[in-house]
């Protein structure tokens, strides 16, 4: 197995890294291919992702059960007021 000990940047912009274990040193060269402008799908559909409706639906999760903690705390505050007086 390799372990990455080590990553830097150069100038270059290559990616260097030194695995510890195997007592090697390697290289990443990150290259980039031009894209035409053409081969660019534009479309008109509307997507809706995953993370743009869970989130929302999430949070109004969280918020609605944090209501209904507060109100459930209210509640038995006031019936032991009513028990105790």
């Amino acid at each position: 197995t390799s372990f990455v000990q080590f990553m830097e940047s150069d100038g270059d912009d290559n990616v260097w890294f030194v695995e510890q274990q195997s007592n090697k040193i390697g290289t990443v060269k990150i290259t980039e291919v031009p894209v035409i402008p053409s081969q660019i799908e534009s479309s008109n559909n509307f997507e809706i992702r995953y993370t743009e409706l869970a989130s929302p639906l999430i949070a109004l999760g969280i918020i609605a059960t944090s209501l209904f903690y507060v109100k459930s705390i209210q509640d038995k505050r006031r019936l032991n007021s009513l028990i105790n007086s």
